[in-house]
């Protein structure tokens, strides 16, 4: 994969000011030290999260990045939304579990027949990435990171 930078024109193009050196009249441009804000999506016990965590400390990797939300959509997940909090970062939890209810049959996704899961697993789907958008975004993060376990 290749990396592309922003033209500084993108509206979420980092901030850029511009400095001159004493000993040269030419312009030289300095990114802003503003941190980046990230959103974490964790699964599992948070052991990926934890080392992103250990990596936001000055002088690591990702001293830049100031994880603003952890988010979870599984059980499996709390163990990683605890990690969060011990480190004073904000949590959610939406779980899919109630979306995918068919609401004709009342049958769940995991409890219906293959010819019901046709046709309710789509709506379903999209209602939750929605509402998980939704949560995501009100954060405003710059990223978002999935971190898996």
């Amino acid at each position: 994969m290749q990396a592309h930078s922003l033209p500084p024109s993108h509206p979420t193009a980092p901030p850029t000011s511009t400095s001159t050196s004493s000993t040269s009249n030419t312009s030289t441009p300095t990114h802003s030290t503003a941190p980046i804000r990230g959103t974490v999506l964790v699964s599992g016990s948070g052991t990926n999260l934890q080392a992103l965590i250990d990596a936001t400390v000055p002088g690591h990797a990702l001293h830049n990045l100031q994880i603003v939300r952890v988010l979870t959509d599984r059980k499996d997940g709390l163990k990683g939304l605890a990690r969060a909090e011990k480190a004073g970062i904000p949590t959610a939890e939406l779980r899919s579990y109630p979306y995918r209810k068919n609401e004709v049959t009342g049958r769940t996704f995991e409890e219906a027949t293959e010819e019901e899961r046709k046709s309710f697993r789509e709506p379903w789907r999209r209602a939750f990435d929605v509402d998980l958008a939704r949560l995501v975004g009100r954060d405003a993060p710059e990223v978002v990171v999935c971190a898996g376990e």
